[in-house]
């Protein structure tokens, strides 16, 4: 099935018309006047069915006129750079899996930050819903706290971070992993090492994989 052709597509053709929350004013304006508008990974088709949910999109990628999209920046992102280190620890690339957020698009500014909060959240829950349905998603790994607050919203559980993180959990007819935060100021709580550790747990379903993109 090619990119354009996937179930994945089709969500994502349905939700790049979503208004809901600039219209409620829960979504960044550039100075330019050009509302921040719901971005998505360029042409995933998640062969792992393993689906990422962080947070929300950043500045660069929802408003550089070169992106307009969701980015894995190994090259100017820390962030991307030890996310993309995590992944290939499990044998994954950012291609193998749909990487997507708890908000589709960059929410208002706050305080110098943009935070995602619980009307937002609620309002993209739909699309995380049929995001997830969409890649078939056999697990669903939640970078920080926020994103597992927000799976919340499509299927109810208790779980929290520090209690739950690097395992395996039954939820929403399929497994949730909750991680901390790939970015910086995370691994001050949580190591390098640690995250390495969790993340391992994947290793187990992968083997259950048939080879990803012809690699052994």
């Amino acid at each position: 099935m090619v990119a354009d052709e996937h179930p994945i597509h089709l969500v994502r053709q349905e939700a790049e018309g979503c208004v809901r929350c600039r219209d409620q004013g829960l979504v960044f304006r550039h100075e330019n006047g050009k509302w921040a508008l719901p971005l998505f990974q360029k042409g995933a088709t998640c062969p792992s069915r393993i689906v990422l949910v962080a947070e929300a999109p950043n500045l660069a990628d929802t408003f550089d006129p070169d992106k307009g999209r969701i980015t894995v920046d190994a090259e100017t992102d820390p962030t991307g750079r030890f996310m993309r280190q995590l992944l290939e620890s499990v044998g994954l690339r950012p291609e193998d899996v749909l990487v997507t957020n708890t908000a589709l698009c960059l929410p208002a500014k706050t305080a110098g930050k943009f935070p995602v909060k619980a009307p937002i959240a609620r309002n993209c829950r739909p699309w995380l819903e049929r995001l997830i349905v969409a890649a078939d998603a056999r697990v669903v790994v939640t970078w920080g706290a926020v994103a597992l607050a927000g799976t919340r919203n499509v299927e109810r559980h208790k779980l929290e971070l520090r209690e739950s993180v690097g395992r395996l959990h039954p939820w929403f007819g399929r497994q949730l992993l909750p991680l901390y935060h790939p970015g910086l100021l995370a691994r001050k709580n949580r190591s390098t090492a640690q995250q390495l550790e969790d993340i391992a747990c994947l290793k187990a379903v992968l083997c259950e994989t048939p080879s990803l993109g012809g690699r052994p």
